[in-house]
């Protein structure tokens, strides 16, 4: 059996949540099935020597992005003679008779959840929208990790063992064999101490992040200060502006995209995660932190409750908007200041990520790619 990806945030999008998430698919694989990945450009990460790259080289745009899913993906995957497509991201061409199964990862593809994290959106972007969200509804599996509530999807739900990329899993590996692997992470000069985050890059999903970040920054920013993963070139331009606007230049910077080997020491070396968004079932920068063993700062929501449970320092989504940010605010200096509450967040990350396993994984992706289309 032959498998399809699309690798599209594999070369545009390196750090996002789609293209963690793709790789640890990769890293999870069973090789008695065939894996083909089409690719717009180079992929960003070093792919498995195994896999089947077709490239077909197209720009990053939306408009060239509509053209990408809705025609490029389809031609790909018949010439491939591939069995089943598995998506990770909403972009699935609306027509083709290829089978698709779906594991959702990345803020565009959380099925509509979480305020702000869109911005001003042109003809072809919603016309793109569209068409991948038919393109959805022809899923005939979506694979949902055991540990999170499921949701109306459309389509038959199967669950799977959760697991993140080996990568980020907690080992006795010390940071010098990472280092290996990390010399651009040595030349940004980080600081020794910092808060991450690794989310949505809109401006209304950064503004959030800044107005809770700037209740914090006054008594820890000099120290502490936010470093923002993930973002593209248009993004960081974004954030500048945003920082100056804010006038938290000097406690926040963005970091240009990593390897995920670099990604990994990033997150080890955090000081705590910052995450005021909602939860993804797959690919979600807090489940990495918590295999990271780091502590976790984020929003009280039904999906995110049930992954972090007692591992993370979550503020009600429910107050007025001012009052969220200043509570959050308040949670990223509580757990910076408080040694115990950081310690005892990263004892609980650890007990529960122990048992996230990518062999199990690998197995029940076995099965699900050996069952009848």
């Amino acid at each position: 059996m032959k498998v399809f990806y699309d690798g599209w945030s594999l070369t545009y999008q390196p750090n996002s949540p789609e293209a963690i998430h793709l790789m640890t698919l990769l890293a999870a694989h069973p090789l008695e099935h065939s894996a083909v990945i089409a690719l717009p450009g180079e992929s960003f990460h070093r792919l498995p020597e195994w896999v089947e790259a077709r490239f077909v080289p197209t720009p990053d745009s939306e408009r060239s992005r509509l053209r990408w899913e809705q025609q490029t993906l389809p031609a790909l995957a018949a010439q491939s003679e591939v069995g089943w497509m598995h998506a990770v991201g909403s972009g699935l061409p609306l027509f083709g008779r290829l089978p698709r199964m779906v594991s959702p990862a990345g803020f565009s593809a959380d099925l509509g959840r979480g305020p702000g994290l869109g911005g001003r959106r042109g003809f072809i972007a919603r016309l793109r929208d569209a068409l991948s969200q038919g393109g959805l509804s022809r899923a005939r599996l979506w694979l949902w990790p055991q540990d999170l509530p499921a949701e109306q999807v459309g389509g038959a739900v199967h669950y799977l063992p959760p697991a993140v990329h080996p990568l980020f899993v907690q080992s006795d590996s010390s940071e010098d064999d990472f280092l290996q692997d990390c010399l651009e992470l040595t030349a940004l000069d980080l600081p020794e101490a910092y808060i991450l985050y690794h989310g949505p890059a809109s401006e209304p999903a950064l503004r959030q992040v800044l107005d809770a970040w700037s209740w914090a920054a006054g008594s820890i920013g000099e120290n502490y200060p936010l470093l923002l993963v993930g973002l593209n070139i248009s993004a960081q331009e974004r954030l500048a502006a945003l920082l100056a606007e804010y006038q938290l230049t000097g406690s926040a910077r963005p970091l240009p995209p990593l390897s995920l080997p670099c990604l990994a020491l990033l997150y080890r070396r955090c000081s705590a995660l910052f995450h005021p968004v909602a939860a993804l079932p797959w690919g979600d920068p807090m489940r990495i932190a918590l295999a990271c063993a780091r502590p976790i700062v984020g929003l009280e929501d039904e999906r995110s409750s049930a992954l972090v449970g007692p591992a993370a320092y979550l503020s009600s989504s429910q107050l007025p908007y001012t009052a969220s940010r200043r509570a959050l605010g308040a949670a990223l200096i509580t757990v910076i200041v408080e040694e115990s509450v950081a310690a005892s967040l990263s004892q609980a990350a650890r007990q529960r990520s122990a048992e996230w396993d990518v062999e199990k994984l690998r197995a029940g992706l076995r099965i699900l790619y050996a069952a009848p289309r």
